[in-house]
């Protein structure tokens, strides 16, 4: 097993965009995170330092966590 490269900034979307680029809504990305608990906070998605700050997803991450199990 290769070890897993280091995130980079790009690596790191908001919502819409990531949504887009996983082929999904941006209610049911945010469902994954929060009802389904498909995705973990730290892991999949972070929350920026302010209250008003869009969550950012990491794509690849979540691809494999929605498409093909968990990373």
């Amino acid at each position: 097993m290769s070890p897993t490269p280091p995130a980079t900034l790009s690596d790191w979307l908001p919502t819409p965009q990531a949504a887009q680029l996983l082929g999904i809504s941006h209610s049911t990305l945010k469902r994954y995170a929060s009802r389904d608990r498909l995705l973990e906070e730290g892991t999949h998605f972070r929350r920026g330092p302010h209250a008003n700050t869009p969550l950012l997803w990491h794509v690849p991450r979540c691809f494999q966590a929605i498409r093909g199990g968990t990373p």
